[in-house]
């Protein structure tokens, strides 16, 4: 065996490996995109109402609706993804349909 065939051999084994590394890599990494939650200190920094206005426009479906973050302490269960507050405060929110979820 020459030593081009040496390198060959040696390549498509190296090759070999790579895809399984890529394999194993792109089954245990997080997903790409993770929604940012922010808690009412923060959103309340965002947006100039007071909290009775909060939930009267939460209520009415005017203002994004909290997600409820499970296993959190009493007060900080209540997050606001922030993709909406952002869309919000840039007039461009619209109230989620109960398919997007």
């Amino acid at each position: 065996m020459d030593e081009r065939q040496t390198l060959w051999r040696a390549l498509k084994q190296l090759r070999a490996v790579v895809s399984d590394l890529e394999a194993v890599l792109d089954a245990s990494a997080p997903p790409a995109f993770t929604e940012r939650l922010i808690g009412s200190r923060d959103l309340f920094k965002l947006v100039d109402f007071t909290r009775a206005t909060l939930r009267a426009r939460i209520k009415e479906g005017t203002f994004p609706a909290p997600v409820f973050v499970p296993g959190a302490s009493a007060k900080s269960k209540r997050r606001w993804r922030w993709s909406e507050v952002d869309a919000y405060v840039k007039g461009t929110w619209r109230a989620r349909t109960p398919t997007q979820g």
